[in-house]
């Protein structure tokens, strides 16, 4: 029975997924600390010290890890489309997927906007109008990072759908195992490949296991999951001192009881368990 199960939950589409994800980790660890490498070396031959080097870097982490993610997403994308035999199936999954918005993705946005201020203070920085360009890599940056990642299991899943058949709850095992894995994956990838700020790590987490959340038990596709990052979690980051790599070094504005992973973590415990049972009703 115990074989059973596991073999229905981690069958052989989750391990394609696993498999694909892993190589584009790896290829996105390889890219970031490539990049790193050369600069560093760049700025050695030009006689630059240590803490100049590390401050360039620091400057530029979104430009270093965003390049090195659209580079590793593109490399496994050509192999997936090479193995696949397709033309180019990613076009075809963004037309796949032209759905409207679910309205619960904007009452997901809007309950985390209002328990995640609500409760603090907010205060402005007093370099609010000298770092605009910075606020905007910050909020672009942040999209992205999430986006891409998220997009690269999305279209697998687009290619190589989950058998619909078998017991119902193996079903929902199946995807609270997908939605738990892939976040873990995401965020171990984060830690062995850039230098983010860890004050940021926990939030980080629960961000992208809301993102998988909004995907399995909303609607798959990739526009609810691009509005939410892109009207909460990307402003937040940029604009009130949640960014992952710079902190409240740029923002705007900044809020007094730092990151709110409380009224966080209780919101997305209860975002989804109520996701789980209407689904459940439904399955």
């Amino acid at each position: 029975m115990i074989d059973f199960i596991f073999q229905q939950i981690f069958n052989k589409q989750f391990r394609r997924y696993l498999a694909y994800y892993l190589f584009y980790g790896l290829i996105f660890f390889l890219f970031n600390m490539g990049t790193v490498s050369v600069v560093s070396s760049f700025h050695f031959m030009l006689g630059h010290n240590l803490g100049t080097i590390e401050d360039w870097i620091f400057r530029h982490s979104w430009e270093i890890t965003i390049i090195a993610k659209f580079l590793a997403f593109f490399t496994t994308v050509r192999i997936i489309n090479y193995l696949f035999h397709a033309g180019n199936p990613l076009i075809d999954y963004f037309r796949h997927f032209k759905e409207k918005p679910s309205p619960m993705v904007w009452v997901l946005i809007s309950s985390f906007f209002i328990v995640n201020l609500a409760p603090v203070h907010i205060h402005i920085s007093p370099t609010i109008n000298e770092n605009t360009n910075h606020q905007i890599v910050s909020f672009w940056g942040t999209f992205f990072f999430y986006f891409i990642d998220f997009l690269l299991i999305s279209y697998l899943r687009f290619l190589y759908p989950m058998d619909r058949k078998g017991i119902d709850k193996l079903k929902i095992y199946r995807e609270l195992v997908f939605d738990f894995t892939f976040p873990i994956l995401f965020f171990f990838f984060t830690i062995i490949s850039t230098d983010y700020d860890p004050r940021i790590s926990e939030l980080m987490l629960l961000n992208m296991f809301l993102i998988y959340l909004i995907d399995s038990w909303i609607s798959h596709g990739w526009i609810n999951v691009a509005l939410f990052i892109f009207f909460f979690i990307a402003p937040m980051g940029s604009l009130m001192g949640l960014d992952i790599f710079w902190g409240k070094e740029y923002s705007p504005f900044y809020l007094t009881q730092g990151q709110p992973i409380l009224s966080t973590t209780v919101l997305t415990i209860i975002s989804a368990l109520y996701l789980y049972q209407k689904r459940s009703k439904v399955i």
